[in-house]
């Protein structure tokens, strides 16, 4: 009678790879769990993420970071083979139909809550996440920002709007977006409009002598565009 000899866990046999779909995301869509691949039937599921500036993963738990591509690898040992064994998902992260570009800068669509400065500052840092770069703007940015085709071929509200920049009397200033124009401003107190911006990140992917690396596509670095 022959024997099956059943592969365990870490022997020179090659684990097999399946693939399994995950649905586009919008950068700035709520952090979702990852179901397990059909083919790991009952068996438990760790996750990782190749592009943390995309996906986060904690548990099962995904979070969006930004908008680009990240392949999600599900693993799992084989409860009948005891073999390990995986699955690869290409998770793209579309950018937020919200956002307008202008001067290397993404520029987030405000919300219709004013705040005062304390509380804006912190709502910018903690958009999509709080590991995003979101922050106020200074005042030379959003004056830079309301005069320019972006945003005058919006309809984006013509606000007063907070800045990172300190006036003379140590508060912070805030923009007209009518006219474009600063204006001091005597208490931080008060409640103004809030338009996030952070760096426009534009994806890269790895060169060799003869263009793009195609395999190598999942390893996309980061670089700052002026538009």
């Amino acid at each position: 009678m022959k024997h099956r000899h059943r592969s365990r866990f870490g022997s020179s046999r090659s684990a097999s790879v399946k693939h399994f779909e995950l649905p586009n995301k919008i950068h700035g869509d709520p952090p979702f769990d990852l179901k397990p691949p059909d083919a790991a039937g009952p068996s438990a599921c760790t996750y990782t993420s190749d592009n943390v500036k995309v996906a986060r993963i904690s548990g099962s738990r995904l979070t969006i970071t930004g908008d680009g591509i990240a392949r999600i690898t599900a693993a799992w040992r084989d409860i009948h083979t005891d073999e390990q064994r995986a699955a690869i998902a290409t998770l793209t992260v579309l950018p937020h139909p919200g956002w307008l570009r202008h001067a290397g800068l993404i520029w987030l669509r405000p919300d219709d809550r004013a705040r005062d400065w304390d509380s804006a500052q912190a709502y910018c840092r903690g958009l999509f996440g709080g590991d995003a770069g979101w922050r106020l703007p200074t005042a030379a940015e959003l004056c830079s920002f309301f005069s320019s085709p972006a945003y005058r071929a919006s309809d984006w509200p013509a606000h007063y709007y907070w800045t990172s920049s300190q006036g003379r009397n140590g508060h912070h200033r805030v923009v007209s977006a009518a006219d474009a124009e600063v204006c001091e401003n005597d208490n931080d107190g008060l409640l103004f409009y809030v338009a996030p911006v952070r760096i426009n990140p534009v994806q890269t992917w790895p060169w060799n002598q003869l263009g793009p690396v195609p395999h190598e596509a999942e390893c996309a670095t980061w670089e700052l565009v002026i538009d």
